[in-house]
């Protein structure tokens, strides 16, 4: 799949896939995940361990969660916004840099 448009058609292993490849910049660690779980915790890990590894980092509680909480995630020096990652430019974001 090439665009967003088909996404709610699939399911979540293969959305989480998409996602890293097309949003993330990261087209190889969907399968470089499932490898380490494989690795760390067994042979027996599936495509849905990778999503559950995810959700798990993801959530308030987990890892990622913990250093979103205490993280500067943007910087702003005078009229320049430092951020990692992509920042939309709509109206409510142009009004705030002014």
């Amino acid at each position: 799949m090439e665009d967003a448009g088909g996404l709610s058609k699939l399911g979540p292993e293969e959305r989480l896939d998409w996602m890293l490849k097309r949003t993330m910049g990261s087209p190889n660690a969907f399968e470089y995940r499932l490898e380490e779980l494989k690795e760390v915790l067994g042979d027996g890990m599936t495509e849905s361990d990778v999503v559950d590894s995810y959700r798990s980092a993801c959530h308030p509680s987990g890892e990622l969660g913990r250093y979103f909480r205490h993280a500067h995630l943007a910087h702003r020096m005078g009229s320049v916004l430092f951020v990692h990652g992509a920042l939309p430019l709509t109206k409510q974001v142009r009004d705030g840099m002014e």
